[in-house]
């Protein structure tokens, strides 16, 4: 019998899968989205278990590449691992050595854990003082390119503890440092001081003898860093690194003698000199060279609120690297090389890590300065920009290109 017309017949009731309990019918949902559930619980489980550290690290090993080794990293920082993730970036950028994206997560682990370690050490510190952890904590200072905080910490250590040669050779060190960068005589003659103090504490030190050689090397005075190398042999026969100093050594070999001090002057003048070369040859050394790196990083400082563009300016003025609004370019490089000269900057006295501040300001815009090797870091923003985020993202920007040169 057809129905009435007009109406519609109705359609069967879709099968459900039911549980009788206590009596009671329960009814689910149906068989189709049950088999759905069922299947989405399976990719679930399927992209959970391509998420584990375990697989990653087997995916690792079968076929290594830069993805993989980025969500392998981020997977044991996220299982908190911070020494297994440094540990296996440092493993993954010797694989693939020209990845650059890699040695950022490098240095990105080695600030980490090296901050970490600095608050477990303060920690240390104020429950039990010991000449060593002092000792530790200049170093990682040194590391992070916070000098004064390196040797305002180490020569703490030296006053409670001076007989231990560590906080010396903490001290020494962050003057070697900043005698690289800067050329400053004082920095040589503080360096080679605090390192021969060091070492009259501990002859058996490879490391105190081994930078005091490199000191020497560095300025050219043969017939000293020759003394070092000899008792660097005698302690460690056949050691690369003592081997490597003495090739350099043999290529110096008709330098002139002198006291160590003189070396330091001479190198010093020497330094000068180039420096006063004509405007826009100054040749920024590790992670100051112009370059994609540079200017991702510049970028990120650029695009804080309020301000206009960062820009990395050699002693004359003449931009190396830059970053900042297009549409404004003209007028925002103007400014800043206004400002410059108004305030009449000398940047020869510049050097990363222990930098200096100063902001420039006019009606409408602020300058921000900061001082990196033998180049300037110009921040230009308006009279909104916040200097203390500013100086957050500088200080990232400082850190990033000194572990570049540094190595990790």
């Amino acid at each position: 019998m057809r129905p009435p017309a007009g109406r519609l017949t109705a359609r069967p009731p879709p099968s459900y899968s039911s549980v009788r309990e206590r009596g009671v019918v329960l009814r689910d949902v149906d068989d189709g989205v049950h088999r759905e559930v069922a299947v989405l619980r399976f990719l679930r489980d399927l992209f959970r278990r391509k998420d584990t550290v375990e697989y990653l690290r087997d995916a690792w090993r079968a076929k290594p590449s830069t993805a993989v080794a980025e969500r392998l990293y981020r997977r044991l920082l996220d299982t908190s691992s911070p020494g297994a993730a440094l540990a296996f970036i440092k493993e993954a950028v010797r694989a693939f050595p020209h990845a650059q994206r890699l040695r950022d997560l490098q240095h990105q682990a080695l600030r980490v854990r090296s901050s970490e370690e600095i608050r477990s050490l303060r920690a240390a510190l104020a429950a039990s003082p010991r000449p060593e952890i002092y000792a530790r904590l200049g170093e990682l200072y040194r590391y992070l390119g916070h000098f004064e905080e390196a040797l305002e910490i180490a020569r703490e250590g030296t006053a409670r503890y001076p007989d231990s040669s560590g906080n010396y050779l903490a001290i020494g060190l962050v003057h070697y440092s900043r005698f690289l960068k800067t050329s400053t005589a004082h920095d040589g003659h503080q360096a080679e001081a605090y390192l021969r103090k060091a070492y009259a504490l501990d002859a058996a030190s490879f490391k105190t003898l081994y930078y005091l050689a490199c000191l020497y090397v560095h300025v050219g005075a043969t017939h000293l860093a020759a003394q070092c190398i000899e008792r660097l042999s005698a302690l460690m026969p056949g050691d690369s690194r003592v081997t490597d100093l003495a090739q350099r050594i043999r290529s110096q070999a008709n330098a002139p003698r002198g006291a160590a001090v003189d070396y330091f002057r001479l190198h010093e003048a020497r330094a000068m000199a180039a420096a006063s070369g004509a405007p826009g040859r100054a040749e920024p050394a590790g992670g100051l060279k112009p370059g994609k790196t540079l200017d991702d990083r510049l970028a990120r400082i650029a695009a804080l609120r309020g301000v206009k563009g960062a820009y990395v300016l050699d002693r004359h003025g003449a931009m190396i690297a830059g970053a900042g609004q297009r549409d404004d370019a003209a007028r925002i490089e103007a400014a800043v090389h206004g400002m410059l000269e108004g305030a009449r900057i000398n940047a020869r006295r510049m050097s990363i890590g222990n930098f200096s501040r100063a902001v420039l300001q006019s009606k409408d815009w602020q300058v921000f300065l900061y001082e990196l090797e033998s180049c300037g870091l110009a921040v230009l923003g308006g009279r909104t920009a916040r200097q203390d985020l500013v100086q957050r993202k500088v200080t990232e920007f400082i850190e990033e290109c000194l572990c570049e040169e540094q190595g990790a």
